[in-house]
């Protein structure tokens, strides 16, 4: 009896191979006129290239770069059993992203953000809606809040935000404390983001000094992409009970956020039923525009306040933080900067519109650093219907990654590409497709473009009119790794000396 019971699980095995190998020839046929390296394994796809690779200390972007140099601007690469097509061509990237109906966006990427471990994290927001029609009328109702000229409106509150961080670098400066730019620009940028997107005042960079629920929005939001990192390097962590903290993680850093979403906008819903008050920032602007549509319900808000504090703060984090650290690095284009703001400033210890839109070399400075280092590296896509890209035929519904790192440093785009050259956006072309995506492109540019920009302007003019600014002893050289977005590595720890009297803000 156990000889055959033996035998027939042994047939089941079988048969489960066989069906499994005949499955992945298949798929791997239906791609085989694609150009692309060998295969590394066949069950494993090319993991294991990429793991020595990674093992090398090499970033995973010189591996694409190596790769398009070999195989073209269009080749597979496959994960295990599903293929990813990369796409390191301008034109054809800025088409996809243009036929926002035709080329969907694909799940497979935003599941993990919408529902982290079967939680709503950013739900159907902005972000993560993957229905462009549902997409298309979110959209409508946020984008005005993101005008120009509304930011601009809100000017007073950025540097409200800004002079408060200056005031506590400052302090810092006086104990002679190094600090880490990777910690403090994310803080700083989350206290931005809840001032001027919801009037919360999160005190962030203060964190010792506020209540235990402020402090708790950085340290929720991330405990919850920590473990959704975790799930994009091994999706078994969504099965296997041995990672049953990691869930109860995530859970609670959930609960904790959208619970502080709704308290926010509870209150503000109420102040406008008692004294008419909308607000001065985005919630305000959004909750007028949302009084005419009868079908937007707390929890999307929700999904849109969660949505801002991550697509919000740590992007523009990790953006200051690179772009400090190529200005310490490039001593010519440090003092151009510091003359500049120096220029702008004049006694003065606040910016108007005129004034940042004069910030010439620093807007450059911004632009080369989101070149060399952008934080969102790639988008994926899906074709709905069979097409044609780079002179290879495309079956619907396959994978296609576009790849922002490769297009960023094409030698036949950008003359000597590694070089960290600000000066280039000066005199750049913009005949044809600019090979530029930062900010993602066509419809799904991103919505806070310009908010980002401001707080990088306001941010690095103040901090080099105020302090001398130095890297700490091994700083010089800061490598990235990819997870949720390209980040350094090192701490980028600085030291601050104050140039000449600053007066301190009045929110002291």
């Amino acid at each position: 009896m156990l000889g055959l019971l033996a035998l027939f699980a042994f047939s089941i095995a079988l048969a489960t191979v066989c069906v499994a190998s005949l499955y992945v020839i298949t798929k791997h046929r239906r791609f085989s006129h694609l150009p692309g390296p060998p295969l590394s394994s066949f069950w494993f796809g090319h993991l294991p290239l990429i793991r020595d690779f990674t093992a090398s200390g090499r970033p995973l972007s010189q591996l694409w770069c190596d790769l398009y140099v070999t195989y073209g601007p269009l080749y597979v690469i496959w994960m295990l059993q599903s293929e990813a097509i990369h796409v390191c061509d301008a034109a054809e990237a800025k088409r996809l992203l243009q036929n926002a109906e035709s080329v969907i966006k694909h799940h497979r990427p935003y599941a993990a953000i919408s529902f982290a471990y079967g939680n709503r994290f950013m739900g159907n927001g902005l972000l993560t809606q993957l229905d462009h029609r549902k997409w298309e009328l979110r959209h409508k109702l946020l984008s005005p809040a993101f005008h120009k000229q509304n930011l601009i409106n809100m000017l007073g509150s950025f540097n409200d935000v800004v002079d408060g961080f200056i005031d506590h670098i400052r302090d810092m400066s006086v104990q002679g404390e190094t600090v880490s730019m990777r910690d403090m620009f994310p803080r700083l940028t989350l206290d931005i983001i809840g001032k001027v997107a919801f009037g919360l005042d999160t005190n962030e960079c203060r964190e010792c000094s506020v209540t235990s629920e402020n402090v708790r929005i950085r340290r929720t939001m991330a405990d919850v992409l920590s473990s959704i990192g975790e799930y994009y390097r091994n999706p078994l962590t969504w099965y296997l009970p041995i990672y049953r903290d990691l869930w109860r993680r995530a859970s609670r850093g959930c609960d904790a956020l959208r619970s502080t979403g709704r308290r926010c906008i509870m209150q503000r819903k109420r102040d406008i039923v008692d004294r008419g008050e909308y607000g001065n920032d985005i919630l305000g602007c959004i909750l007028k525009a949302a009084a005419r549509d009868r079908d937007l319900v707390v929890d999307d808000l929700i999904d849109e306040f969660v949505t801002f504090f991550f697509a919000g703060h740590d992007t523009t984090g990790v953006s200051l933080t690179f772009a400090l650290h190529e200005l310490l690095v490039h001593d010519d284009i440090k003092q151009r900067v510091i003359n500049e703001a120096d220029r702008i400033f004049n006694g003065k210890t606040r910016l108007s519109p005129s004034d940042l839109s004069s910030l010439t070399t620093l807007s450059c400075t911004i632009k080369e650093t989101l070149r060399l280092h952008p934080p969102v590296v790639s988008l994926g896509r899906v074709p709905v219907s069979d097409t044609t890209m780079c002179g290879h035929y495309i079956p619907s519904r396959s994978y296609l990654s576009l790849r922002f790192d490769v297009i960023h440093n094409r030698p036949d785009y950008w003359s000597h590409p590694v070089e960290f050259n600000p000066d280039r956006f000066l005199t750049l072309s913009t005949e044809g497709p600019l090979p530029y995506f930062p900010f993602s492109g066509g419809p799904h540019v991103c919505l806070g473009k310009q908010l980002a920009e401001i707080e990088m302007k306001l941010v690095l003019s103040k901090l080099f009119h105020t302090f001398t600014i130095n890297l700490a002893e091994g700083q010089d050289v800061v490598e990235s790794y990819e997870e949720l977005l390209l980040t350094p590595k090192s701490p980028v720890d600085c030291t601050f000396k104050c140039r000449e009297k600053w007066p301190r803000s009045k929110q002291d």
